[in-house]
């Protein structure tokens, strides 16, 4: 900032806003008020009285804005918390199996930094004296493996984690196992007998096990006694 004086009424000229062609027409400060001097010009350097036409006194004044640190650890209510603390999701949703599907599977990832700004706007100074990258309390998301939900085969058996900066979803849809379904001569199906569900596999949620015990049917045989399976196979005997 230069000041000039001219009698009792200085003018001002702030050099930051190159203004300088406004001189003669500003009597005032402007900007944001709080700042700090960096240097001040000595009364040694300033001819308060005896202005001329001839010599005008000029003076210059170089003023600072202050900073401050802001973080979760120095919070500041003008500085929104979303610009130094951030959380993401990978959320895993499960769908399909009725009253036997799974909870969601939810990962939260935090991150957080430390950024410079005015106490007095609450603006963020970009690359500022204080300010830190992002940081995060672990480096990616893990692994989730499917639950496995009796009667009901998934399409995928492990969700992996993978490494991001934004929140992720992904889904998982259940299908009801395949069953037998016992049928006479005719291929017509036979009433009130038991249709046996393959058994989904204990350690695999997109297999069921590899045989079936057929129920027995009075008055009727069958050339099989257990049926291998296939996945979602619904048999006729």
């Amino acid at each position: 900032m230069v000041v000039t004086t001219l009698s009792s009424n200085p003018e001002y000229i702030n050099l930051q806003r190159k203004n300088a062609n406004q001189a003669g027409s500003m009597f005032r400060m402007e900007g944001s008020q709080n700042h700090f001097y960096i240097n001040d010009p000595s009364a040694d350097y300033y001819q308060k009285d005896g202005n001329t036409a001839a010599t005008v006194p000029v003076f210059i004044i170089t003023m600072k804005m202050p900073i401050i640190r802001v973080d979760a650890d120095h919070p500041n209510e003008l500085v929104d918390p979303s610009a130094y603390s951030r959380q993401i999701n990978f959320v895993v949703k499960y769908d399909g199996a009725g009253e036997l599907t799974p909870k969601d599977n939810v990962q939260t990832i935090d991150f957080k930094r430390t950024v410079t700004a005015s106490p007095i706007t609450g603006k963020i100074i970009e690359d500022g004296k204080y300010t830190t990258p992002w940081q995060s309390d672990q480096e990616s998301f893990s692994d989730v493996v499917v639950p496995v939900v009796p009667g009901y085969h998934a399409d995928k058996k492990m969700i992996n984690g993978i490494k991001s900066i934004d929140s992720i979803e992904k889904t998982v849809n259940y299908a009801p196992n395949g069953r037998i379904i016992p049928v006479d001569p005719d291929n017509k199906e036979l009433k009130d007998v038991k249709q046996p569900i393959y058994k989904t596999s204990a350690t695999d949620a997109t297999q069921v096990e590899s045989g079936i015990l057929l129920p027995k049917v009075k008055g009727y045989n069958c050339n099989y006694y257990a049926r291998r399976s296939r996945q979602g196979y619904q048999g006729n005997l």
